[in-house]
Formats: C-alpha cells, structure tokens, sequence
C-alpha cells in the first residue's frame, strides 16, 4: 500500500512525519478551528487552490514569507503576503 499523496509506503511516511517534528527552526502548526476559518475566509476572497489557503492562513498569522515554487501562489497570494521562490527567499 502507498500513499497516494507521496507515493511511499505509510509507514515511511509516518517515520518522515515524526522526523521533521525534531528538524530545529520548525514547528508543526496544529491546524484548530480558528486557523481553519481562517483559511476558508481567505479562500474566499484570494481564491488559492485547495490547501494553499491554509499556507496562506499560517503565514500571515505568523507574519511569515511563503516560500513556493507555485506559479498560482506566487501569483494570487502575493497581493496579501510575501511570497517568495526558493531562489529569492535564499539569496535576498
């Protein structure tokens, strides 16, 4: 059985999981009801795709960049945040 998100075995996936919990400068952002709400009124308004509303959400919340490879990201949600491709975000 794989997962159908990443195309691994679950148990890898679980193992990955719980080895980016230890990464140093991370944090696992629980996502609650009002984060989720968040989320759905900036979906509304922005029109990000599916979960990029929820990127979105956590980033203004923590006053973050979004850092992204996805053309739709950089274009919708740079009118309300600061989106940056990887390249950008390294080399200021």
């Amino acid at each position: 059985m794989y997962c159908a998100i990443a195309g691994i075995r679950p148990a890898r996936a679980v193992a990955l999981s719980e080895a980016l919990r230890i990464l140093p400068g991370h944090a696992l952002i629980p996502l609650d009801e009002p984060l989720a709400g968040e989320a759905a009124r900036f979906g509304v308004k922005y029109r990000p795709r599916g979960a990029d509303a929820v990127y979105a959400a956590v980033a203004l919340r923590n006053r973050a960049i979004l850092v992204t490879r996805d053309r739709q990201q950089l274009e919708r949600l740079s009118a309300v945040l600061t989106v940056r491709r990887p390249g950008e975000a390294l080399n200021p």
